[in-house]
C-alpha cells in the first residue's frame, strides 16, 4: 500500500513538470516581448516560481555593463523594479554582482533599495562591501518595509534602510564597525535632529551579536531619544556582555521612561542580575554623569555643586570630566559647578574651556573664573573678551591693573556710539555687566575708572557706575558721588549717588 502511494506521488510530479517547464518558457517570452505592464508580471511571477533559468533574461533587464557607464537599461522602471525583486526571491548567486552595481550608480533611490533588499535575500558575502559603501554614502535612510529584526516590538515605530537588514542578514562581522560610525553620528533633517538611523544601527548591532559594539552602545544609553536608550538596551542584553551590567542597572533603576526601564530589566535579566534601588545620593549623582541623559547629567553638575557634593574630594575630578562632556548644556553646567566651588584645580580646565566651540560654555568657563580670582586666568580671559563678554565681567571681578586696564579700555569702546544713542539696549547689554564687575575689586585705580565712567551721557549707565562705586567700600569714592549726590541733572542718578554714599559711610 505505502509503495502505491509513493508511486502514485512520483507520477504526479512528472506529470506537472512539463506544465511547469512550458509555464516557464511562456514567462519567459512575456518578459522578453511583452508590453511593460505584461513584462513586469512575468518578471515577478518568475521569481515566485524560483527557476534559476529566469537568472540571465532577468539580469538583461538591469544590463549592468550599460548602467557602469551611465547609460539607461532601456527598461521602464516598473519593469527594471520586478527584476530585482524577481532575482531576490530566486536568490541565485550569479546575481549579487549586477544587484551590487545597481547599489553602487545613482538610479532611482527604491531601486537602490530594492538591490540592497535582493542582496540580503541572496546571503552572499560579496554583497558586504558594497553595502557598507552604501550605507556610507548616507542614502536612503527609509524604506516602506517594517524593519523586521526585533521581535520585542521597541522598534515597531520605525522603518529602516534595507542594507542594514542585508548586513544582518548576512551575518558578516565586517558590518559591525560600519554601524558602530551610524550609531555614534548625528543626523538631521531641516534642524530637526533624526534618531532613526541609531534606533536601527543599535538593533542591527544587537542582532550582529559582537562585543565589540559594546562600548558604542553603552555610549548612548544616554541619548536624549527613548527609542535610542531602549534599543541600545535589548542589544545589550543580546550580546550579553558584563561591560554592560552597571550602565543597564542605572537605566532600569532611573530611567525616566517606564517602557526603556522594562527593556533594560530584561537585558539584565538575560546578563543574570536584577535592578537595585541606589539609595546613596552621591552613589546616584555620579551614576547620573556617567549614564544619564545630557539633562540629568547637566543637573547633577549643580547639584554636586551645591548640595550632596561640595564636600566630598571626587566632585572637583567628577565637574573637570564633565566639561568634556559631548553635549554643552552639560559643559556649560560643569563650569558654572566650578565656578560654585571655587577650587583652585579647576583653573586650568576651565581656561582651556574659554576656547569651546559653544558661547554658552565658554562664558560659563569665564565666569566660573572670575568666581574663583585667579591671576593665572587674566591673559586667557582678555584673548576671548571681544566674543565672550563673560570674560570682561571675570576680569572685573579678578581685578589687578591689567584686568582693570582691559575692562576700562573695552567699555570705553562703547563711549561714542552710548552718547550718541543713549539708552541703545545692545550697549546696555555689554556695558553695565562690565561696570558691575569692576566695582567689585575695590582699589583706588577701580575707584578713578568708574569715576570717568560719571561723565557719560546716558544715565542709566551713571547710575551703574554709582552703584559700583557705593560697592567698592573705598573712602577714596566719597568725593565723586558727594559731587553727582548734589550736582548731577538726572534726579535718577542722584538718589543713587545719595544711596552709594551711605553705603559707604556706613562701611
Amino acid at each position: 500500500m505505502r509503495l502505491r502511494l509513493i508511486l502514485c506521488v512520483l507520477a504526479l510530479a512528472v506529470l506537472a513538470m512539463p506544465a511547469t517547464a512550458d509555464e516557464v518558457d511562456d514567462l519567459l517570452l512575456d518578459l522578453k516581448y511583452g508590453s511593460p505592464d505584461v513584462r513586469e508580471k512575468a518578471a515577478l511571477a518568475l521569481g515566485e516560481i524560483g527557476d534559476p533559468r529566469a537568472v540571465d533574461p532577468l539580469i538583461e533587464i538591469l544590463n549592468p555593463d550599460r548602467l557602469k557607464i551611465g547609460l539607461s537599461t532601456g527598461s521602464p522602471s516598473n519593469v527594471f523594479e520586478a527584476a530585482i525583486i524577481a532575482l531576490g526571491r530566486i536568490g541565485d548567486p550569479r546575481s549579487v554582482e549586477p544587484l551590487c552595481v545597481v547599489l553602487s550608480i545613482r538610479v532611482h533611490p527604491n531601486d537602490q533599495r530594492m538591490a540592497a533588499w535582493a542582496l540580503g535575500e541572496i546571503g552572499d558575502p560579496r554583497a558586504v562591501d558594497p553595502l557598507i559603501e552604501y550605507l556610507e554614502g548616507d542614502r536612503g535612510w527609509y524604506m516602506p518595509q517594517p524593519w523586521g529584526i526585533s521581535t520585542e516590538g521597541h522598534a515597531a515605530n520605525y522603518t529602516g534602510p534595507q542594507a542594514i537588514i542585508a548586513l544582518v542578514k548576512i551575518g558578516d562581522p565586517r558590518a559591525v564597525d560600519p554601524l558602530i560610525g551610524i550609531l555614534n553620528r548625528e543626523y538631521s533633517s531641516d534642524g530637526k535632529r533624526i534618531t532613526v538611523p541609531k534606533v536601527i544601527a543599535a538593533n542591527a548591532l544587537g542582532a550582529i551579536g559582537d562585543p565589540k559594539a559594546v562600548d558604542a552602545l553603552i555610549g548612548v544609553l544616554s541619548d536624549r531619544d527613548a527609542a535610542v536608550r531602549s534599543n541600545a538596551s535589548w542589544a545589550l542584553g543580546e550580546i550579553g556582555d558584563a561591560r554592560a551590567t552597571e550602565p543597564l542597572l542605572y537605566v532600569a533603576s532611573s530611567d525616566w521612561d517606564p517602557e526603556v526601564r522594562e527593556v533594560a530589566s530584561q537585558a539584565l535579566e538575560k546578563l543574570g542580575a536584577k535592578p537595585i534601588p541606589i539609595e546613596d545620593n552621591m552613589t546616584g549623582l555620579i551614576l547620573d554623569l556617567k549614564h544619564g541623559t545630557p539633562e540629568a547629567r547637566s543637573i547633577a553638575c549643580l547639584i554636586l555643586a551645591d548640595e550632596a557634593g561640595r564636600d566630598d574630594p571626587r566632585t572637583i575630578d567628577l565637574l573637570i570630566d564633565a566639561l568634556k562632556d559631548p553635549y554643552p548644556i552639560v559643559r556649560e553646567y560643569a563650569a558654572r559647578g566650578l565656578g560654585i566651588i571655587g577650587d583652585q584645580k579647576a583653573v586650568d580646565p576651565l581656561m582651556v574651556a574659554l576656547s569651546d566651540r559653544n558661547d554658552l560654555v565658554r562664558n560659563a568657563a569665564a565666569r566660573a573664573l572670575g568666581q574663583i580670582g585667579d591671576p593665572r586666568a587674566v591673559g586667557p580671559l582678555c584673548e576671548v573678551s571681544p566674543v565672550t563678554p563673560g570674560a570682561i565681567v571675570a576680569l572685573g571681578e579678578i581685578g589687578g591693573d591689567r584686568a582693570t586696564n582691559h575692562v576700562m579700555d573695552y567699555i570705553r569702546s562703547f563711549r561714542y556710539y552710548s552718547d550718541e544713542y543713549p539708552g541703545d539696549r545692545r550697549t546696555l547689554q555689554y556695558v553695565l555687566p562690565a561696570i558691575e564687575a569692576l566695582g567689585k575689586t575695590g582699589d583706588t585705580k577701580t575707584v578713578d575708572a568708574l569715576s570717568e565712567i560719571l561723565t557719560w551721557r546716558d544715565p542709566v549707565i551713571r547710575v551703574a557706575a554709582v552703584k559700583a562705586l557705593g560697592n567698592t567700600d573705598n573712602a577714596a569714592a566719597i568725593e565723586p558721588l558727594t559731587y553727582v549726590a548734589s550736582r548731577d541733572e538726572s534726579e535718577m542718578v542722584r538718589e543713587a549717588a545719595a544711596e552709594a554714599l551711605e553705603n559707604i559711610q556706613a562701611e
